[in-house]
């Protein structure tokens, strides 16, 4: 027999002596039978297109009846909206993928469904929801699933996607000195991104929660990028095929003051790398003597990472906070790598290279942080912190049978103390000073000789917050912070680092509300002569009524990175300059403006121009309307204009249509 049962509309039915009975929940078996077999005569045996008819029909009534109930509840609410998009662009398609990448088609723009029972018994869930935005060929979508029993349970699942797409000519082809190194940017890529997380929490008493979390992150596509061979650049294929998974379990038991946390994960990263030569090449530069008539690069590697972490909270009086957190990671990576080259080498000679090599890593971290909070007064509130992280890993690699290992060890310990306090109602004010000290110690084993390196470095700094809002309208923050860094490892850290930002805001009575803040950012480096300044400052109105919305700003951002390198090789010295500037102004409006209880209109301009190193301009117009329809129904209409020019590069006009349909309930 093939029936459903009415209350869990599973076929699942077992004969009895009183007739047919259901696995599950013992009710009676339907009378009718669907013709799938030899039924008792009382029921009417249908052929397959009947039985069709009639099950499409039952389960449009199903809708009907679902809809009319479901919907009726007050408590289940959503949307779904649909929209068909058309997209003209004029000029270089590549650069409107890469800024705005918009497609043609239909599209699911948005759909939420969000269901809470007044009252729910057992374990049934509390509250139901469930978000999509941007399913049909948008370049971000995403899914949200939420389930909840308060007090019980919390489940959530989540997943992210997202296409990602570059491919920019910093250079004409014609202006382009491989002697300068201005050949222009030989890194393009194409892939997608998908993030996939899960989250589940027990409450297995009012105590004891336990939380399983697993994410999954994957990266698919295709790249170029160079790599030099035999003293020349070549441009290669780069597929890209990488897989991250983590899983992540934890307990928490609070006792009434103290709290006791235990977390374990597990993570693998597995990553496809490979890179191929397309073809013939001869390389950047045609007038030396490499060329390459095929390359094969292929090294995947794999990691595994193990975390133990606990943690614990005393709150030994209601004055005092203490906090200890301790973390073990281990890694354990492994890696394969084959290179096969045929074609000229840099003298012009005959070049058939093929090599093989393994490689593995395995370091060990450990990272012990402590923290007290202590509140003197009702007003004063005071705090220390100390923490020290060791590092220690081991790798090896044999290459076309060449041996060479490494090791590192990295000692770091860091101490803070800080303070915050109320002086007044109207101002609150907070500040701290830290210092960090680290050991580096870096020892490298070669065929010819044992490399090895020794740094320590020391970093002082502090940081001041202030604000000030005496009222509901007025408010102003201040934050200033520095750093000094003696002796970097490594010549790209900043040695001084200064950042402040002003920010102050004010709502009138009118429904008109003024904005304004500027921040700046200074970084240098004393042993490269590297600078680096960055000053922004942003302006924004606002005016809300009950009808209209306006808002306009202007923001204004300036950068400058400059460096003067001087490198030695052989009897030969070369000063490279590098200094690279941006001096970017924003402008945006936009109006929203409710006509009447059925019809809405907005609209918004921006624009965007940059006189720095490159010279882009960029312009954005957008208009709007929805109208209520009957049975709560809202149609939209939507034009965008985007305008880019960056110089005599790349420039590309782009007009998008745009029609939505929207229901609500």
């Amino acid at each position: 027999m093939d029936r459903l049962c009415s209350n869990t509309r599973r076929r699942e039915w077992k004969a009895a002596d009183t007739g047919a009975l259901c696995y599950t929940c013992h009710a009676a078996a339907p009378q009718f039978h669907l013709g799938f077999g030899p039924g008792p005569a009382r029921w009417p045996v249908l052929n397959y297109a009947t039985g069709k008819k009639i099950w499409a029909r039952s389960l449009l009534a199903g809708f009907a009846v679902l809809s009319t109930s479901v919907f009726a509840e007050e408590n289940f609410t959503g949307h779904v909206e649909i929209g068909l998009r058309e997209v003209d662009v004029q000029g270089d398609k590549n650069k409107y993928d890469q800024y705005i990448n918009l497609s043609d088609g239909a599209r699911l723009a948005g759909f939420s469904a969000r269901y809470a029972p007044r009252q729910s018994e057992g374990n049934t869930p509390d509250l139901l929801d469930l978000r999509i935005v941007g399913l049909g060929g948008e370049p971000y979508e995403s899914i949200d699933v939420t389930a909840r029993k308060y007090s019980t349970y919390r489940f959530r699942y989540s997943r992210r996607k997202s296409e990602y797409f570059y491919e920019d000519l910093l250079v004409r082809p014609e202006d382009a000195s491989v002697e300068g190194s201005t050949g222009g940017d030989f890194h393009q890529f194409d892939f997608e991104r998908t993030r996939d997380t899960l989250s589940l929490g027990l409450d297995l008493t009012s105590q004891a929660k336990l939380t399983f979390d697993f994410d999954r992150y994957e990266k698919s596509g295709d790249s170029t990028t160079t790599i030099d061979v035999e003293r020349e650049e070549f441009e290669l294929d780069q597929p890209i095929n990488e897989e991250l998974r983590s899983s992540t379990l934890g307990f928490q038991y609070d006792w009434e003051r103290v709290t006791l946390t235990l977390r374990e994960q597990w993570q693998r990263h597995e990553n496809d790398y490979s890179a191929f030569l397309p073809g013939f090449s001869a390389g950047s530069d045609p007038t030396e003597p490499t060329e390459l008539n095929n390359f094969f690069l292929n090294q995947p590697y794999s990691s595994d990472v193990r975390e133990h972490a606990v943690g614990l909270q005393i709150r030994p009086t209601d004055k005092l906070q203490t906090r200890l957190d301790f973390r073990q990671i281990d890694l354990d990576l492994d890696l394969d790598a084959a290179e096969r080259a045929q074609g000229l080498d840099f003298l012009g000679n005959p070049l058939d290279r093929d090599l093989q090599g393994v490689g593995e890593v395995e370091r060990s971290t450990q990272l012990v942080d402590a923290e007290a909070i202590y509140a003197l007064t009702e007003r004063w509130q005071v705090g220390a912190s100390i923490r020290y992280y060791e590092l220690d890993q081991d790798g090896s690699v044999v290459f076309g049978g060449e041996p060479a290992d490494s090791h590192w060890q990295l000692d770091h310990l860091g101490y803070e103390l800080s303070a915050q306090a109320a002086l007044t109602d109207d101002l609150h004010i907070a500040f701290g000073w830290q210092t960090e000290s680290r050991d580096a110690e870096f020892v490298e084993t070669q065929i010819d000789g044992v490399f090895a390196r020794s740094e320590d470095t020391d970093q002082t700094g502090f940081f001041v917050q202030a604000n000030y809002q005496p009222d509901a309208h007025l408010k102003i923050s201040l934050t200033v912070e520095d750093n000094r860094i003696d002796d970097p490892f490594t010549l790209a850290s900043a040695t001084d680092a200064l950042r402040y930002r002003l920010r102050g805001r004010y709502r009138f009575d009118n429904g008109l509300s003024l904005t304004m803040s500027h921040r700046r950012t200074d970084y240098e480096n004393t042993n490269t002569d590297w600078q680096s300044t960055t000053e922004q400052t942003d302006i924004r109105f606002e005016l809300a009524l009950e009808r209209l919305t306006l808002v306009a700003g202007y923001a204004s951002v300036d950068l400058e990175n400059e460096i003067d390198q001087l490198v030695t090789g052989g009897f030969r010295q070369d000063l490279f300059a590098i200094k690279y500037e941006a001096d970017a102004d924003f402008w945006d409006a936009s109006a929203d403006f409710q006509v009447n209880e059925k019809l809405s209109l907005s609209g918004a301009f921006r624009t965007y121009e940059n006189d720095g190193s490159f010279h882009v301009e960029r312009d954005d117009v957008r208009l709007a309307a929805h109208y209520t329809l009957p049975q709560d129904y809202v149609v939209g209409l939507s034009y965008r204009r985007i305008d880019f020019s960056e110089g005599d590069l790349e420039e590309f006009d782009a007009d998008i249509w745009e029609i939505t349909l929207r229901l609500d309930w």
